[in-house]
């Protein structure tokens, strides 16, 4: 009885940890239009780049480019050491779209937001899991501690 009792212990454990895995599937481009899938972005970079990667993705996303979240953001963006941690930027606004770097179309910014949501950021690595989902600004001490666990 007591072996039953482990094992049904374990199948519920790991029934809990599988099922808090939050995934997202999205697709972004690069300034040159290239498309890009957060769900396959390892496999993607590893492929165009020739070598072996290990990329996370900072996806920040807003519905005004006037949203305060979304401005510390972008100052935040300038003392993010991204090449250090391989992290990649995708701005994804409802509002405009800009193409100066990796970013959504507008349906992805506003489906992103939904439930009155005026600004998310959404730290995922490259098979698009989900380290850290905030509707705050995230700065890189936040995404470093997010990275560790």
């Amino acid at each position: 009885m007591e072996k039953i009792k482990t094992i049904l212990f374990i199948l519920v454990l790991n029934s809990v940890v599988f099922s808090q895995t939050e995934y997202l599937d999205i697709q972004f481009y690069d300034t040159s239009n290239r498309e890009f899938h957060s769900k396959q972005l390892k496999l993607e970079f590893d492929s165009l780049f020739k070598y072996e990667s290990n990329p996370f993705v900072l996806l920040f996303v807003t519905n005004s480019t006037d949203n305060e979240e979304y401005q510390t953001q972008i100052e935040n963006l300038k003392t993010i050491n991204a090449e250090a941690l391989q992290l990649i930027f995708v701005d994804s606004n409802a509002e405009v779209v800009r193409k100066d770097g990796y970013h959504t179309d507008k349906t992805t910014a506003l489906n992103l937001l939904k439930g009155g949501l005026d600004f998310r950021a959404i730290l995922m690595n490259g098979q698009g899991i989900i380290i850290n989902d905030s509707c705050s600004a995230l700065s890189e001490k936040k995404i470093k501690e997010a990275l560790k666990q």
